[in-house]
């Protein structure tokens, strides 16, 4: 899974990902630290990517 944390221009402040195995049509949840890599204050919201790579 990878996700963007943009500020409120739309702009990524930090992008991280991790692997995660999730079953068909099931759903996960994933938390990531974010203290440290950047102002805490400039994150407005995140985006996940929509796609994900099977791992076979």
């Amino acid at each position: 899974m990878k996700i963007d944390f943009k500020d409120r221009n739309g702009f990524t402040v930090v992008d991280t990902g991790s692997q995660v195995s999730v079953p068909a049509k099931g759903r996960q949840t994933l938390r990531v630290a974010v203290a440290g890599a950047g102002s805490l204050d400039d994150i407005d919201h995140c985006e996940a990517h929509p796609t994900a790579t099977a791992d076979w």
